[in-house]
């Protein structure tokens, strides 16, 4: 089973803009496929700021 962090287009951009990354890595920050302190500080703040939901997935 697979984790996914669920954020809004909007929210997104935020991370995005705030840590100065590309959508791709935040992507990849939100789905679990990376694992570096970076990815792990913006899927903190997707939860604790912006109120992202976790998703499970059956994959």
């Amino acid at each position: 089973m697979g984790k996914k962090i669920w954020l809004s287009a909007r929210d997104r951009k935020k991370i995005q803009e705030r840590y100065k990354v590309s959508a791709a890595t935040v992507s990849d920050a939100l789905n679990f496929k990376v694992n570096s302190l970076l990815n792990r500080r913006m899927r903190a703040y997707a939860m604790n700021f912006l109120h992202g939901m976790i998703m499970e997935s059956e994959d």
